[in-house]
């Protein structure tokens, strides 16, 4: 149940600090980048056993379709295997970082946006990362993703002409 504090900890105490502007830590930007393109590599790949590697052994993911928590590096990558059938192949995933904070000398917390191109649909969200050095490497204790709706053509917005006119 330990993980359950780290959401806590990234919404009181890491998100505030990350909303200011240029708060983010050279340090903790490089790791976190360097976490994301090793992910990328990997999903793009679709090695979803090695992107489950990159949780510690208690990690957490939470996406936020409705589905509970996914604990642990092997549910991380049945979820991810499940999801990949669903999306279709041809699916590519890029991760852009947009802040990080080093909270103590072996905990992170960062923010970016994600997009998925290829496959069935183009997905676009943002996501947050909770990362710990265990055993001198850095791994996600949590990661939350959200997607963002897909917005309505430009041309769309505001019209007032109605439909088959």
């Amino acid at each position: 149940m330990k993980w359950l504090l780290i959401p806590a900890l990234v919404a009181g105490i890491a998100a505030p600090a990350l909303a200011q502007q240029g708060t983010s830590d050279p340090q903790a930007m490089q790791i976190a980048k360097q976490l994301g393109t090793n992910w990328e590599q990997a999903y793009n790949a679709y090695d979803f056993k090695k992107i489950g590697s990159f949780f510690a052994p208690d990690g957490v993911m939470i996406v936020s379709t409705g589905a509970p928590p996914t604990i642990g590096p092997q549910a991380i990558e049945k979820l991810l295997t499940e999801r990949f059938k669903q999306t279709g192949p041809g699916m590519k995933e890029k991760i852009t970082y947009q802040g990080a904070k080093m909270l103590a000398p072996d905990l992170i917390a960062a923010y970016g946006e994600f997009e998925f191109t290829g496959g069935k649909q183009p997905i676009r969200g943002r996501f947050g990362d909770v990362l710990k050095q265990i055993g001198g490497e850095w791994k996600k204790e949590m990661l939350v993703s959200t997607p963002i709706p897909n917005e309505p053509p430009a041309a769309s917005v505001g019209s007032t002409t109605p439909p088959n006119k």
